[in-house]
């Protein structure tokens, strides 16, 4: 860019940062692309009784679990047809629900009709069935005690228990019309409960995903209840492999071993082979969807599908835009008047936070504020796919590079009347934002208030010149656990529980006095309120915990409208009454606060230099 086209900088500036990597699990960087969170195809699928599996055998995953954050899973339904030949026919209707993540509900209603099984009894007994068909109801319950690679053991298959009540409603009136044949073979019960313990484990070091499940089943009912229950128990096997041909095609095989617990009648009830069946499915989502998130530069709509966590490596490229609120930047009609620098340069110093600051693993906390996931081996979930799919990674030995930072303006040109009056030697009203860090603000106590409070007071000696408003946060040190630098209440992320442990606030009560005269007494929710109500993102203010108080009348102008206070001639002091916060052992519960003093200062242009004419 030639400077001497460059004869304004309008009111907007923005800074875009190319980091080379982000290492972490799933860092918390704020990035313009954002998901909208992805409804999956609920896996693993329905067999035909209600519960997670294949066709017609069971797996140890729950059927959409929470997942994104959610407080309960999504509820699942399916149904189906099944052709058994001679016009037997199945037909299952089923549904799930997963309150929790650990717990499946299930219920599942077969529809059975017997076919060419009424004429083969009238032809072995004389007796015409009425009762052509049966239903079965399946009420299931499921626990998974043990999740696919807990306590970080890599070998560790998914373990699954459950309970299954089932009820036959048509096969009584079967027997009925048989004179209590079927109570003859030993089949004479309608309803029973069947247990099942499932393993399953997913193997990701081969060409393509294989998912095993196998597990045992304790039942009383032949050809799962449809033919009736026994009186006595069967322990059987029963299992299935599936392979993951593509990403959403699945092909398997199952196998179901049957009890043989009762009489069998040759010709008409034989006695129960062991199933196995060849079963493909394909797991299609409707929401591969995502947009823009509003931002600094507008909003648009994505044209292709894009999940944060589809990066399965632990770093990934994007960018960080960030808005670098100037004095010359947040409002219209304020600009820098660049022509009257001549050839001078202009040089923006941009200070980063160390790279451990800005990077964590994401359900871990940091040991210690030194602690990074660089040169270690963790463990990531795949969310390519819609099942648990475990990658292991080595992260770099050496914080990734910094590429580059881009600055983005807008310009303004002026005619050659103008431009000459801003070579001219002449002043500029800017402002200045003055910061003060009170690392440990208990050294300024004044009071204990009460039990639960102390009182501190905090000089704001730094200030000077006319001020306009006033903005300050308190914050516990321990945010360095999750690296929630803009966490300013008083529990940490993973000690807050929106309904049994909210968030709340450091602060009671706050007072400003300006030399011997107290400006503002006020409890906590004043100074949240009061001074951010009329500014841009005040919501984000209030709920955020940043306070505020403005001298000037004004909330947006950019001129002294209804006044300002003169630090240079007065001393401030904010009284803050603070209730410490508590944690588990071993977490520090210190706090610090951080003030921010927005002023007034005039800058002054002259043979193409620029400096302040007020300072210390």
């Amino acid at each position: 860019m030639k400077k001497q086209n460059l004869l304004w900088i309008a009111a907007f500036s923005a800074l875009i940062l190319s980091p080379v990597a982000h290492a972490g699990q799933a860092d918390k960087k704020v990035i313009v692309k954002e998901e909208v969170p992805e409804k999956g195809a609920p896996l693993p699928l329905h067999e035909i009784e209600g519960n997670g599996g294949v066709l017609t055998t069971l797996s140890a995953y729950i059927v959409n679990p929470p997942r994104n954050g959610e407080p309960v899973g999504r509820p699942a339904i399916g149904t189906g047809l099944v052709s058994l030949g001679n016009g037997r026919v199945l037909v299952p209707v089923t549904a799930t629900w997963s309150p929790w993540e650990r717990i499946e509900l299930g219920y599942g209603f077969d529809w059975y009709s017997i076919g060419s099984l009424s004429g083969a009894i009238h032809d072995k007994a004389g007796v015409s069935l009425g009762t052509t068909s049966v239903g079965l109801h399946n009420f299931n319950a499921r626990f998974q005690f043990i999740k696919e690679n807990d306590w970080g053991q890599k070998w560790l298959p998914a373990i699954t228990g459950g309970v299954h009540y089932k009820v036959n409603s048509g096969i009584n009136s079967i027997n009925n019309e048989l004179h209590g044949a079927l109570t003859g073979l030993g089949l004479g019960n309608d309803q029973g409960v069947d247990f099942t313990l499932y393993a399953s484990k997913l193997l990701t070091f081969l060409p393509r995903p294989v998912l095993i499940n196998a597990g045992g089943r304790a039942t009383r009912g032949a050809e799962l209840g449809l033919l009736g229950f026994s009186n006595n128990y069967s322990f059987l096997f029963e299992g299935n492999v599936a392979i993951f041909l593509t990403d959403w095609l699945i092909l398997a095989g199952e196998y179901r071993q049957q009890p043989h617990n009762y009489t069998p009648i040759p010709g008409v009830v034989n006695k129960s082979g062991d199933w196995a069946t060849v079963v493909s499915a394909a797991s299609l989502t409707s929401e591969k969807l995502s947009a823009w998130k509003d931002s600094i530069i507008g909003s648009a709509a994505s044209t292709e599908p894009f999940r944060r966590e589809m990066f399965i490596s632990p770093t990934e490229d994007g960018y960080v835009y960030c808005w670098l609120p100037f004095w010359f930047a947040r409002r219209k009609n304020t600009a820098f008047p660049l022509t009257s620098l001549r050839d001078q340069p202009i040089r923006i110093h941009i200070t980063l936070r160390p790279f451990l600051d800005c990077v964590r693993m994401w359900d871990t906390p940091r040991a210690t504020r030194e602690s990074t996931p660089l040169n270690q081996i963790y463990q990531y979930r795949n969310y390519t796919f819609d099942w648990p799919v475990y990658e292991t990674f080595a992260n770099n030995i050496a914080a990734p590079t910094f590429i580059d930072a881009k600055m983005m303006f807008g310009v303004s040109y002026l005619d050659d009347t103008l431009r000459t009056a801003y070579q001219a030697p002449h002043e500029v009203l800017i402002e200045q934002v003055t910061t003060m860090n009170f690392a440990e603000p208990l050294k300024y106590s004044i009071s204990v208030p009460s039990t639960s409070s102390i009182l501190v007071g905090l000089p704001l000696s730094a200030l000077n010149n006319p001020l306009r408003r006033l903005f300050f946060f308190l914050r516990r040190k321990a945010v360095f656990r999750y690296n929630e630098w803009t966490n300013f209440g008083s529990r940490l992320e993973d000690e807050v529980d929106p309904i049994y442990s909210p968030q709340k606030p450091i602060l009671r009560h706050a007072k400003l006095l300006v030399g011997t005269v107290i400006l503002a007494d006020q409890p906590e929710r004043w100074w949240r309120y009061t001074g951010s109500v009329e500014l841009p993102g005040s919501a984000n203010l209030f709920s955020s915990y940043v306070y505020s108080i403005a001298f000037d009348g004004d909330t947006d102008t950019f001129s002294p409208q209804g006044g300002t206070l003169n630090a240079s001639r007065t001393d401030i002091r904010l009284d803050l009454e603070v209730e410490p916060p508590k944690s588990a052992v071993g977490i520090t519960t210190e706090w610090e606060v951080v003030v921010f003093g927005v002023g007034y200062n005039w800058l002054r242009f002259q043979n193409g230099i620029a400096n302040l004419m007020f300072t210390d």
